[in-house]
């Protein structure tokens, strides 16, 4: 009897000691595989930050291994998709993030507290993303978006965008709302732009000369991107945004909007935009669609019905 309480004593010192010594630095302690204790919350707290659902092709990591379902994010992962390649995580948030192919995207900074406080930074560095954020955040900026000069906050929105290169070097920038609200700011121009469900912000810059515009979705192709549900689709059943078509021309400056845009199976006429160039911006940039929007419905319902059987 005496043993047995002389090991309880035993028992709860070390647990005294243990919470006092937590106390007094006040970080986290390891509690040993996914989990850590934080001492100021007084809760458990995962040491990972997202976890992949699937994957479609190749992705790997910045050391350029292999990455597989179910494993696990830390901040600072780096993931980079092949041609025809993409990937769906799911972060502790619930926030759902997937790549499409020829991506490059960076988990550059997490700090979760619980699924409404947070905050994260995410860095596009080219290719496709699909963004939801279904737990609201407190401020606009706690999860934020960069995309070299273009940047937006997020707090309870799903948000799609593209970076690529243009045939001559040009960095072509999407961002389209699919619902909510976001400020997007450009960096090259110090404008700033308020977004609503149904717009989608273009930025195509050189050396020399940075244009922008700002249009609606054509009403079936946000039906088409809002019944295509990033959460329970597969990822190689996942729409991401149309990529625009750049073509160098000479004579006067001037860009025309895809149809996924105007609604128009045509080539486009030309869009509002605007144009900030210096003395040598003597090439006009034409933005054309790559597919009309209509063939990307057709398609994209077509596999939906099949899946649906």
């Amino acid at each position: 009897m005496r043993l047995l309480l002389l090991l309880v004593g035993l028992f709860y010192f070390n647990v005294g000691m243990s919470a006092e010594a937590m106390s007094e630095n006040g970080s986290a302690e390891d509690l040993g595989g996914e989990f850590k204790f934080d001492p100021k919350t007084s809760t458990a707290m995962p040491n990972h930050i997202g976890e992949v659902l699937s994957l479609k092709g190749r992705v790997v990591n910045a050391a350029d291994v292999l990455l597989l379902e179910t494993q696990k994010i830390m901040p600072g992962d780096v993931f980079k998709t092949s041609k025809k390649g993409g990937i769906k995580v799911r972060m502790v948030d619930d926030s759902i993030i997937a790549l499409g192919e020829n991506s490059m995207f960076e988990f550059a900074n997490f700090e979760f507290k619980n699924k409404s406080e947070r905050k994260a930074k995410y860095l596009l560095h080219r290719g496709e993303m699909r963004l939801l954020v279904k737990n609201k955040s407190k401020s606009a900026n706690d999860i934020f978006v960069k995309m070299g000069a273009i940047s937006f906050g997020v707090k309870g929105t799903e948000v799609l965008a593209n970076v690529f290169d243009g045939p001559k070097g040009e960095q072509v920038k999407q961002v389209a709302l699919l619902s909510g609200n976001i400020e997007l700011n450009n960096q090259i121009n110090g404008k700033a732009h308020m977004l609503a469900s149904g717009d989608q912000f273009v930025s195509v810059s050189d050396a020399h000369e940075n244009k922008e515009s700002l249009n609606k979705l054509d009403k079936e192709v946000l039906a088409m991107f809002l019944k295509n549900d990033a959460e329970r689709s597969a990822m190689q059943d996942l729409a991401f945004l149309e990529h625009y078509k750049v073509e160098i021309t000479g004579g006067a400056t001037e860009a025309r909007a895809p149809a996924s845009i105007t609604g128009s199976d045509e080539a486009a006429s030309t869009s509002v935009l605007t144009s900030t160039a210096d003395d040598h911006g003597d090439a006009s940039t034409t933005l054309q669609k790559e597919k009309g929007w209509k063939e990307n419905l057709s398609e994209l319902n077509g596999r939906l019905k099949v899946n649906n059987r």
